[in-house]
């Protein structure tokens, strides 16, 4: 699997609609369609400001100790995510005694200081009590992958996109909360989910990583082919939605500062031939839809307005763009095919083969359009 291009998602995660499971809800600003779903209300936390006001060395979390018999009960959570078009309903359960414990003995350490970082977070991935909490978390996630008989590189999608699938809340004081609060609340950061997702995947012996940039954090997942930034690792983002190996270029804006193995785990991620040729439509795609961008303008704002693309399936994205489009010149036309192209690639919400299908049908039939006429 081959990391896209950065300019690829410079352009499409700044420029284009948001899109739901089923649907494409698009907003037009001057500069395009704004991805609803990647613009944050507010500034992603950094690790790099949440120093104490006296900061120490933490040398790791502290130590958490596993319960003994009847000194702990369990929290039940219920879940709900979407995979490959499905909707999921999990109910996970988590320590009550892990968790209480867990956010009263949390370190207050120089977080400017990468070696106290990796120290940290490696705690929470390396503790006897926390490899329970992964194992129990990870028992129901287990299940599917049996009934659906997931390979190990769609199992890694499945817990990266179960992990993307928890909410974001800001944390700007006092160090990160531990992957055991993150279950429990519902929400994280980039760090905290990260975290999360990084320990998930190490205990599934995944080869993995954290990628520490100067105000974000993701997970690199192992691969056997080329790796995010010279590295042997994809880019998987755990704050937002979005398709592994995608670095998402409204939140890593700044080079990579440190990467922190997480794990022992040995198993990586082979490349395939569907992987390359996602690839290639997305570069096909992105140039044309950069081809009609000179034409969009403020009558095209207004004209967008309300516009809804159904994406269940490529028959509903094509009558759905006929039907809500015949006000439209033909360049706005395009462009707005081509930027739901190019978002569906972000969530590739069906399977890796109907993926694919999906995006052959549509690519073939922007073409038909965009030979239909070549005036606007």
């Amino acid at each position: 699997m081959k990391i896209f291009r950065i300019v690829f998602f410079n352009a499409m995660l700044c420029c284009i609609g948001a899109f739901l499971s089923v649907g494409c809800a698009v907003q037009f600003d001057r500069y395009g369609l704004e991805g609803v779903r990647f613009v944050l209300d507010r500034p992603i936390a950094s690790p790099f400001e949440r120093s104490a006001r006296k900061p120490v060395r933490c040398n790791g979390a502290p130590f958490v100790r596993r319960p003994t018999e009847g000194e702990d009960t369990l929290i039940d959570v219920v879940h709900e995510m979407n995979f490959e078009g499905e909707a999921l309903r999990l109910e996970l359960q988590v320590s009550n005694y892990l968790y209480r414990a867990t956010l009263a003995s949390l370190a207050r350490c120089d977080f400017d200081d990468l070696e106290e970082i990796s120290m940290y977070y490696q705690t929470f991935t390396e503790q006897p009590a926390m490899i329970d909490f992964y194992d129990r978390i990870l028992s129901p996630l287990r299940e599917i992958r049996q009934q659906r008989a997931f390979d190990d590189a769609t199992f890694a999608r499945f817990i990266v996109r179960f992990v993307q699938s928890f909410g974001y809340c800001d944390q700007i004081t006092g160090a990160p909360k531990p992957p055991v609060a993150t279950v429990v609340e519902g929400c994280g950061d980039c760090d905290e989910k990260s975290v999360l997702l990084a320990g998930l995947l190490a205990a599934e012996n995944y080869d993995v990583a954290l990628f520490v940039f100067d105000g974000h954090m993701a997970v690199g997942l192992g691969t056997e082919g080329e790796g995010f930034s010279g590295t042997d690792y994809l880019y998987a983002e755990a704050t937002v939605v979005t398709r592994v190996g995608l670095p998402d270029n409204m939140l890593v804006t700044k080079p990579l500062l440190s990467l922190i193995p997480i794990g022992t785990g040995t198993l990586r991620i082979k490349p395939t031939d569907s992987d390359a040729r996602i690839e290639e439509i997305a570069k096909e795609v992105l140039s044309k839809w950069d081809s009609h961008k000179g034409n969009i303008n403020d009558a095209s704002i207004s004209r967008f307005s309300g516009i809804q693309i159904s994406m269940k399936d490529a028959e509903s994205a094509k009558a759905s763009i006929l039907r809500h489009t015949t006000r439209l010149s033909h360049s706005e036309k395009m462009y707005l095919v081509y930027a739901c192209i190019l978002k569906y690639i972000i969530y590739s919400p069906h399977s890796e083969a109907d993926t694919l299908k999906w995006l052959e049908e549509m690519t073939a039939w922007s073409l038909k359009l965009e030979a239909g006429s070549n005036a606007d």
